[in-house]
């Protein structure tokens, strides 16, 4: 099967890429598929990454993006066309975010199978926070975007109440839950220091929190805080805690004790110190946590009992 992924990616630093990696790097260990990456412009020239097929065929802010996408999508003639997108993926002015954003749509209607991953939806975001001077005429600008994204053959959101809002508002399309963290591999990376002294940037790969599982245990007022960092790093945010603390209008999913530990990658403690959570989480908590994963106690110290998470510790 042939696949063009579009998508801004590595060594260019446009939103996305490293997502847009993670899927690349999962489609090319995938036997049967033959990959080209389909990527955003970058200055200055630097080597691509190691054995990807990419052909950088459009700019940020540029208007002539569609039809130089489809002419290479054109030469390649692939069985899918799986589009990376936020919607200011192609632009930050609201004309080439626009005739970026219908892409997939043109696509479709150019005869390709087309598949949009989208990262978020107009309808998060806080007009009011963001300074727009115009809400309402954004607003319909945003309910237009979301009717072409939804031509593409299929649509891939990153949260269930993603999907909720585009059933329940536009009632139509194919769209689909793909939540964060699905691609666990991370590129390798050099120490930064011998990155900078080679004049490799594409080695300085972190520990990214975006696509992360961040499992929030006690969701008061500051576990609701730190909820609000992991939405906007782009964590799969999930939370427990018995009396719910102003998170409607979070992206978080409420969960069982027992269901947050077990996929989150990073699981942080916001509990206050009763006799009731004394000791919560304790020898049998931990094992059903990722091996990798990272566990925060911003609470009190007694709410983790030591000796356990050092028994856990020392048995990785």
């Amino acid at each position: 099967m042939k696949i063009c992924l579009v998508t801004a990616f590595p060594p260019s630093r446009e939103a996305l890429n490293e997502y847009g990696f993670h899927v690349a790097r999962e489609l090319q260990q995938t036997p049967g598929i033959d990959l080209t990456v389909l990527a955003d412009d970058f200055s200055p020239p630097q080597p691509e990454l190691d054995g990807f097929s990419v052909v950088r065929c459009w700019s940020f802010n540029a208007l002539d993006n569609p039809s130089r996408l489809l002419r290479a999508i054109r030469q390649i003639q692939p069985d899918l066309v799986w589009f990376n997108l936020g919607f200011a993926s192609f632009g930050g002015t609201p004309l080439p975010a626009f005739t970026g954003i219908a892409i997939p749509a043109m696509t479709r209607i150019a005869g390709f199978h087309t598949h949009v991953t989208l990262h978020q939806l107009m309808e998060t975001v806080d007009l009011k926070d963001a300074g727009v001077r115009f809400p309402l005429l954004y607003r319909l600008g945003g309910f237009m975007a979301t009717q072409v994204v939804l031509l593409a053959n299929s649509v891939s959101v990153m949260l269930p109440a993603y999907r909720e809002i585009l059933r329940e508002k536009y009632g139509r399309g194919a769209v689909y839950v793909r939540k964060h963290g699905i691609f666990s591999a991370r590129p390798e990376y050099l120490a930064s220091g011998r990155a900078r002294a080679a004049g490799d940037n594409r080695a300085l790969v972190g520990n990214e929190l975006f696509g992360k599982t961040l499992g929030i245990v006690g969701c008061g007022a500051i576990g609701v805080q730190v909820a609000r960092l992991g939405n906007a790093f782009g964590c799969h945010v999930l939370g427990c805690e018995r009396h719910v603390h102003r998170i409607d209008d979070l992206a978080i999913e409420r969960v069982a004790l027992d269901d947050l530990l077990s996929p989150s990658d990073i699981v942080s403690l916001h509990l206050p110190l009763t006799p009731e959570t004394r000791g919560f989480i304790g020898r049998e908590q931990l094992a059903r946590m990722k091996r990798s994963a990272i566990l925060i106690n911003t609470a009190r110290a007694p709410d983790s009992r030591r000796l356990p998470v050092r028994f856990r510790l020392s048995s990785r």
